[in-house]
């Protein structure tokens, strides 16, 4: 029934003449629904400008500017499509129009925004991820800088060699190890303190709920499980007591050998005490060749039997 000529939704976006049938012009019907064509069209057109603005610029303020040329096309659109066709306005289609007015700028107004958030979340994800700062950035953020570090550890392990894999992990088995003992460690001295720290009454209400869950545990285990608990048990108490015995032999051992070697040690000093006692000293051996007589010469010894 009616017809509507224009080029591209470009050139309908920034309120070129558009050819209407004559025939149709009376129909008010038939123009309304023109008019809501072409004002959807026009949004439409606006919608996708802002998009190819933003995409082929990337700046907020590029994108704010075509934001608002593609608000002002969809107005002197519809201003445009009213003095064409020439229909009256009334009071209640114009709040209408205005509304939708709003409507689409707060929706373009929004997308734009959250294009320029988007855009600066990156940038200062980046940054944050190039600086190893992650402070004063929100939960989201801070699984985002996660997911990346986790995907650039992913790319550089895929990056190594067979023996950097096998140094790397090495490196990793160790470091949990030491962590994994470490936990052990301050969890025991937690318990340890917290243990201690307890008074008397409410040490026995702390073994007496032990004993009881104990117990529950124990009466819901199954026949198989008592048997496999009960095999362990006899395990550890056989390893301790293998443990004490060498630890018992051990000392024993020691003992023997440090009275061995004290016997020996006094049975030499008993011998060197012997030996000194036995043995004169110099002076003793000085005192007793003064005493003894002179030699008798051998001439006097035969001259004295001559005479006799």
């Amino acid at each position: 029934l009616h017809h509507l000529h224009h080029h591209d939704p470009s050139s309908a976006a920034y309120g070129e003449d558009m050819v209407v049938d004559e025939k149709t012009a009376d129909d008010s019907g038939a123009v309304e629904a023109a008019v809501e064509d072409y004002i959807s069209e026009a949004a439409a057109a606006a919608i996708n400008a802002v998009h190819d603005s933003s995409a082929e610029a990337g700046l907020g303020a590029e994108v704010a500017a075509a934001a608002a040329a593609a608000a002002a096309a969809v107005i002197n659109a519809d201003g445009t499509v009213a003095a064409a066709l020439g229909v009256p306005v009334d009071d209640h289609d114009e709040e209408d129009l205005k509304a939708r007015r709003n409507q689409e700028r707060r929706k373009r107004y929004r997308e734009v925004k959250s294009d320029e958030a988007l855009k600066a979340h990156a940038v200062v994800t980046d940054g944050l991820l190039e600086q190893g700062l992650h402070k004063g950035i929100n939960a989201k953020s801070h699984e985002l800088m996660l997911a990346a570090r986790r995907l650039k550890d992913r790319q550089r392990y895929a990056n190594m060699s067979p023996e950097q894999r096998q140094v790397y992990n090495a490196k990793r088995r160790e470091q949990y190890h030491r962590q994994s003992e470490n936990s052990r460690v301050k969890r025991r001295e937690r318990e340890r303190a917290r243990y201690h720290a307890l008074e008397t009454e409410q040490a026995k209400e702390r073994n007496a709920r032990r004993a009881r869950l104990e117990r529950e545990r124990y009466n819901r285990l199954t026949g198989e499980e008592l048997e496999i608990k009960n095999r362990k048990r006899r395990e550890r108490a056989a390893a301790a007591r293998a443990k004490k015995e060498a630890a018992l032999n051990h000392s024993v051992a020691a003992a023997t050998a440090g009275t061995a070697e004290a016997l020996i040690r006094q049975h030499e000093a008993e011998q060197l005490e012997d030996l000194t006692a036995a043995t004169p000293d110099h002076g003793e051996v000085a005192d007793a060749s003064q005493e003894m007589p002179p030699p008798v010469p051998e001439d006097h010894a035969e001259v004295g039997v001559h005479h006799q």
